[in-house]
């Protein structure tokens, strides 16, 4: 029984992984198309620009068109509010709890009286 319980647990980590390492795989292939998507569309706008504007212009203009998408992803980035964490909450204490508290501050109290006997 123990060995089918192990093998179940193998088996199901096995698939876990599996499917954990498709989803960075093809995370990482949609990452990098999209890359080389964006590099053609910025090739074919320095394109345009240039043959409207020349080449100087038509540089300057996607620079300053990146840095300014680089500066709002900063804001975004940095706008990211983190909230204060929740004050602990008390928990109640049970009964049973302050009596003992009771109880041992009552055995303080009766040991300090009769240490002032002696």
């Amino acid at each position: 029984m123990l060995k089918g319980l192990l093998t179940d647990a193998r088996v199901t980590a096995e698939r876990t992984a599996r499917r954990a390492v498709r989803s960075a795989v093809l995370g990482l292939c949609a990452a990098l198309f999209g890359l080389v998507a964006l590099a053609f569309m910025t090739a074919a706008g320095f394109i345009a620009l240039m043959a409207e504007h020349g080449p100087v212009a038509a540089a300057l203009t996607l620079g300053i068109g990146y840095l300014v998408l680089a500066a709002l992803f900063l804001v975004a980035m940095a706008s990211g509010r983190t909230t204060p964490p929740p004050p602990p909450v008390e928990k109640p204490r049970p009964p049973l709890a302050d009596a003992f508290l009771l109880g041992l501050e009552a055995g303080r109290g009766f040991a300090r009286g009769r240490r002032g006997d002696l």
